[in-house]
């Protein structure tokens, strides 16, 4: 939301309406552990902000930094769990801002993702890039938002293929060129085969409806679409790979259809 700032706003958003929560029961049934290879290729220019500005090259304006790892961009594995997270918890009946789990009941997304108290089951780790190129783009200044959390009733995503737009206020950011590739190890432990599968189906691995996910900022105007590449997958004895488990939710899941095809038509590759 730009409060009338931008000369030419449109909708680059769309949502997805909250589920009904319900408590899962996983204790004891979790029963696969192991990890998988991800490979994150950037569609478009990236820009995961450091909280820095600086005098870049020879430039003599501030340029928001991207964050980096010993001098090499990254994508902090934190970022990179919120948009899977965010998928996650649209496609099925997980808490939200209105009804958080609290003490033991919990939502299967709380039982993959963790919550106050309890460790994830899921580690994320910071992905590195070997070939990232960097470089400075004038982007249109950000907004905050103007609707409070407690007025939320829906999940709200950006809309992958979009394109720049001109607006009124720029600001200079340092970004991660497109076609960049990051790598990294994910491990899992104790996750049922349904919790395996959300987990499969929100990184973008179900290949009938190919999701790409958006992470970092300007995501209005395009940034920060990627799409996820599955290297190598084990998951002790499990006969499944990545692509038939994130099917496989599909399919399990005939209740949260609707939601489901909405992520779909929001975040599909065009």
């Amino acid at each position: 939301m730009y409060n009338g700032q931008s000369s030419q706003y449109r909708k680059s958003y769309d949502f997805v309406p909250f589920g009904k929560r319900e408590t899962y029961i996983a204790d004891g049934k979790g029963a696969y552990t192991g990890y998988i290879d991800l490979n994150i290729i950037c569609i478009s220019n990236l820009h995961i902000g450091s909280g820095y500005s600086d005098f870049v090259g020879t430039g003599k304006e501030l340029v928001s930094e991207t964050i980096k790892l010993h001098g090499r961009p990254i994508i902090p594995g934190a970022t990179f769990k919120g948009a899977v997270r965010a998928i996650a918890a649209a496609a099925s009946n997980s808490c939200n801002p209105n009804s958080v789990c609290r003490g033991n009941e919990r939502c299967i997304v709380c039982d993959i993702f963790g919550s106050m108290g309890r460790a994830s089951k899921v580690i994320f780790p910071d992905f590195c890039s070997e070939n990232a190129k960097m470089k400075v783009e004038t982007l249109n200044l950000q907004f905050s938002p103007q609707k409070k959390r407690e007025d939320q009733h829906e999940y709200k995503f950006y809309r992958t293929g979009e394109n720049n737009y001109e607006g009124s206020k720029k600001v200079k950011a340092e970004v991660i060129a497109y076609d960049a590739e990051f790598s990294g190890r994910i491990f899992f432990k104790r996750l049922t085969e349904e919790e395996l599968s959300l987990l499969m189906f929100s990184m973008g691995l179900n290949s009938k409806d190919l999701i790409n996910l958006k992470i970092g900022g300007f995501k209005n105007e395009g940034m920060g679409e990627v799409y996820t590449e599955v290297i190598a997958f084990k998951a002790d004895s499990l006969n499944k790979d990545p692509a038939e488990l994130a099917e496989q939710y599909v399919n399990m899941r005939s209740a949260n259809k609707s939601a489901i095809d909405k992520i779909n038509d929001i975040l599909c590759s065009r």
